[in-house]
């Protein structure tokens, strides 16, 4: 292979361009993401009773389709920001629960909330899912989780064992495994 003084001068033009050209966008890579990282400023707001919270102790979140955010907490019950004021939810509509382990929205916009003393559902409008909370009343249990499969079916972790509901009926899982 030719050394770099024999090889013609417009060979050796290209090849140190070239180099120039890489360091260059190197360093213009470097500028970039140098002011990135120094112009990020973080503001962190600690938002407790004082702020509207039912109480301090936060155990679940949820930001819903709507843009509302869902705050459960331990022993204050359920609270919903809608961006500028914090709202309470009556205790009838989380099974009297002041404890809330879970939140979730459904495919349909739905919130379902776990509570220490079962699963709670508000349906997109609103209102308590009357319907659904008499089924769903069977499960007195504390639920930590949900989730929706490809079914449709909601899957609810509870302390006894996994539940399954079609919309009509609740379903223990007693499978083995």
């Amino acid at each position: 292979f030719p050394s770099h003084d024999t090889l013609p001068y417009f060979i050796r033009f290209e090849a140190n361009l070239f180099m120039m050209l890489q360091r260059a966008r190197l360093i213009f890579l470097f500028v970039l993401w140098f002011q990135s990282i120094t112009r990020q400023s973080f503001h962190l707001s600690h938002i407790d009773v004082e702020q509207g919270l039912p109480a301090s102790s936060v155990r679940s979140l949820l930001e819903d389709q709507r843009g509302f955010l869902w705050v459960g907490t331990f022993g204050g019950g359920l609270a919903r920001f809608d961006g500028t004021s914090w709202r309470a939810i009556p205790r009838e509509k989380t099974r009297f629960s002041s404890t809330i382990n879970a939140l979730f929205e459904d495919q349909e916009g739905n919130v379902w909330i776990g509570t220490e003393k079962g699963p709670g559902i508000i349906s997109a409008s609103g209102f308590v899912d009357y319907d659904a909370q008499s089924v769903l009343s069977h499960i007195q249990t504390k639920v930590y989780g949900f989730t929706q499969g490809r079914d449709k079916k909601i899957y609810i972790a509870t302390h006894q064992g996994l539940v399954s509901f079609d919309g009509k009926r609740a379903v223990f899982d007693t499978s083995s495994g």
